[in-house]
């Protein structure tokens, strides 16, 4: 196995004066990288996959980083001047949601740690919390009629909303 065969490889080497030799010696076909990660029978990847997989992982990071962004950058703002909230109800609906993400997050990974499915243990929270804050974000900016105002109920409505948008960021 991989860690059995990392600790014998690390057994094998002669401790010098710096520490290991070279962090890029093999040993029966496995090969030690520089991070400390073995491909043993396989070859390291290459640029290109290497390439090819952050730009996945940023395009996935892409749609989180544009609901905090947008969110952080003018949620108050349309709360207080396009709704007519209070500044003192837009910051209590914008705060109590980050104090929510706090219960949540533990919550999650908890909860995601004890997922069994044939996708994994994860992805299935993924793609549920990719779906609820795509709906949730689009309905902060588009209030119903019925909503607005800038009393209690659009207190209340984005306070529901904001909390939602936390609990999908989490999942």
């Amino acid at each position: 196995s991989r860690p059995d065969a990392l600790r014998t490889f690390l057994k094998s080497q002669s401790v010098e004066a710096g520490g290991m030799r070279n962090s890029r010696q093999t040993l029966n076909g496995a090969a030690l990288i520089e991070s400390q990660t073995i491909y043993s029978g396989t070859a390291a990847p290459s640029a290109r996959s290497k390439l090819t997989l952050f730009t996945f992982y940023g395009a996935g990071e892409a749609a989180t980083s544009l609901v905090l962004n947008g969110l952080n950058g003018f949620a108050l703002l349309y709360y207080t001047d396009a709704l007519g909230l209070s500044p003192q109800l837009a910051g209590l609906a914008l705060s109590v949601s980050l104090f929510w993400e706090a219960i949540t997050e533990p919550v999650m990974g908890h909860a995601s740690d004890r997922t069994r499915t044939r996708f994994g243990a994860r992805y299935p929270w993924i793609l549920v919390g990719g779906i609820l804050m795509a709906i949730v974000f689009y309905f902060l900016w588009a209030v119903p009629a019925g909503f607005r105002g800038g009393g209690m109920v659009t207190f209340t409505y984005l306070l529901v909303l904001n909390l939602l948008l936390r609990t999908a960021l989490t999942m």
